[in-house]
């Protein structure tokens, strides 16, 4: 399955900025975005149509300069075995005192 959620920024030129926990795809739907994507050194401008990738783990900031402009970002859903993997882990509850395993 994958998660695909439409946003919209209300006020021009209020940078946002967001942590992406793994790969998103960003389009723009509807007015121009402004995207600076941690450790990168230039920015982007993205028009309605265009899309941009965005690696897992990292930090981006949106803004535009008009109002009411819409994106969607659309999750890329995890490989199967990160899910086997993850279920076979032990749970570590670090709550005081030292951490334990549930």
């Amino acid at each position: 399955m994958r998660e695909i959620r439409t946003l919209e920024l209300q006020q021009s030129d209020v940078p946002v900025s967001w942590f992406i926990d793994r790969t998103h795809t960003l389009r723009v739907c509807q007015g121009l975005l402004w995207l600076t994507l941690e450790g990168e050194p230039d920015d982007r401008w993205l028009r309605a149509g265009e899309s941009v990738t965005l690696p897992a783990n990292s930090t981006i900031w949106i803004s535009s300069p008009e109002a009411d402009s819409r994106f969607a970002l659309a999750s890329t859903p995890p490989k199967p075995w990160i899910g086997a993997i993850a279920s076979y882990l032990p749970r570590i509850s670090f709550g005081r005192g030292r951490p334990r395993v549930l």
